[in-house]
């Protein structure tokens, strides 16, 4: 629960939108945007739009089926949610975020969802778009519909909203500790943990990737039952990866995670499926067989069996749970709390060399890792931010993209062959090529920074 104020400069009032619920943000790799569904008492589509730039975002722009099934599948159980699109002028709808047209006197310029027959400007004055929920029959959820801005709808209609951020820039670690990659861990006596069904979480900012060997998370792993997590590091799995672990049954990421970026992982077992998260969207999945309860000692920063396998960066909020818990319900940001848990390491303490767990009192001992204050990473590629970032807008990154594409003919039009080997418009030899140049243009003079990250060592 919290409350948004949000200050409309122009009439120099104050508008509260009251006791609002809000589910933490959501990441979206097909954006790498972040989304947050806040669900207020009461709100105008014009109080929404001015709460969701106060909170350092914007309602969302929709740009693609992709984006909009996504951001479908977060809604609440209401009649629908605020997004981004407004009537600029006549039959004309643009976007919040860029003023860009794509809806224009009934034609879609742009990606567009309106439900058939929107929009009709039924009530006069319907000037602001809204997604519809799952709870309006026979609208189809997902679809959008106009709505008047300056209206509060009252019962039966309940409207939330979107907030969309291109990158959020957080404290990741409020205070966490630091890992040498050498010796430094943190050492758990033994406990039971009844693995038929777990989830191991942890906030980690990656230092470097691993080139030896692998860099242990968590560690409570046993040959015959037990869990752990881990970046991969050279070997039979992709460099880089990140790897959730059962006796017998391993599950890596899809994903490679970058030197510098922060990183919230998930690994969760529901007696049937292991799974795998990242910053809470899933990577990974597979099927594996329950392992019983472990008793035995348990290690973050270090695998107990091999020495060599030490974490380097910053690992904080440490939380095992007794379920495999849903997305919604891992801790992406702010301080975790016990919620059933059976075990949850804060890393907050001022000093000494215990780390108490706020959950069982599975309290640990803390052999060489440092404390960390106030570690702020950006915890997506930070567009915008002036630091490491001369990209003006999206145009700037679709023109490099064509000429890495391209070659040495940028300015070819569409109808330059698709095939990737005809060297008469392509002097790019693998999709590496381009992902570098993407991550050149989005990092401008700062090329060799992955994340934009003020704390690193």
């Amino acid at each position: 629960m919290k409350d948004h104020v949000v200050l409309t400069v122009a009439a120099f009032l104050t508008v509260v939108v009251a006791t609002a619920d809000a589910s933490p943000p959501v990441y979206f790799l097909g954006t790498g945007h972040w989304y947050e569904v806040v669900n207020p008492a009461s709100v105008t589509w014009n109080q929404a739009r001015d709460s969701a730039t106060a909170l350092g975002g914007y309602l969302a722009s929709i740009r693609s089926q992709a984006e909009n099934d996504f951001i479908a599948s977060i809604l609440p159980s209401l009649e629908g949610c605020y997004i981004g699109g407004y009537e600029v002028s006549e039959s004309t709808w643009v976007w919040v975020d860029s003023s860009d047209t794509f809806w224009d006197h009934g034609t879609a310029v742009e990606y567009s969802n309106w439900a058939v027959g929107e929009p009709n400007n039924s009530a006069g004055g319907e000037n602001a778009a809204g997604m519809w929920g799952a709870t309006n029959p026979p609208e189809i959820p997902g679809t959008w519909n106009d709505f008047r801005g300056d209206v509060v709808y009252g019962a039966p209609y309940s409207y939330c909203f979107i907030v969309e951020y291109d990158c959020l820039s957080s404290t990741i670690f409020g205070r966490g500790l630091r890992f040498d990659g050498v010796d430094d861990y943190v050492y758990v006596p033994p406990f039971a943990n009844d693995n038929s069904a777990l989830t191991v979480e942890a906030r980690i900012r990656l230092e470097e990737i691993p080139t030896v060997s692998d860099f242990n998370i968590v560690s409570h792993l046993t040959g015959y039952s037990g869990y752990d997590l881990r970046v991969r590091g050279p070997g039979l799995l992709p460099h880089g990866t990140v790897e959730f672990s059962l006796p017998g049954a391993g599950l890596a990421s899809n994903t490679v995670l970058q030197a510098g970026g922060c990183y919230h992982l998930a690994g969760t077992f529901d007696g049937t499926t292991m799974r795998l998260y990242i910053d809470g969207m899933l990577d990974a999945e597979r099927t594996a067989s329950a392992t019983g309860t472990s008793w035995f000692q348990l290690n973050i920063g270090r695998n107990f069996y091999i020495s060599s396998e030490h974490f380097k960066g910053d690992i904080d909020e440490v939380r095992l749970s007794r379920a495999a818990k849903a997305p919604s319900e891992f801790c992406l940001t702010g301080e975790c709390t016990p919620d059933g848990s059976t075990a949850l390491w804060h890393f907050d303490e001022a000093s000494g060399d215990i780390a108490l767990d706020a959950a069982n009192a599975h309290d640990g001992t803390i052999y060489g890792a440092s404390r960390v204050d106030n570690c702020a990473c950006c915890t997506c590629p930070c567009h915008g931010d002036p630091q490491c970032d001369s990209v003006a807008n999206l145009q700037d990154v679709v023109q490099t993209v064509n000429v890495a594409f391209r070659g040495a003919t940028p300015e070819t039009d569409p109808l330059c062959p698709r095939e990737r080997t005809d060297v008469s418009c392509d002097g790019v030899t693998t999709v590496v090529d381009v992902v570098k140049a993407v991550n050149v243009a989005f990092r401008g003079a700062n090329t060799a920074t992955e994340f934009c990250n003020p704390c690193a060592p």
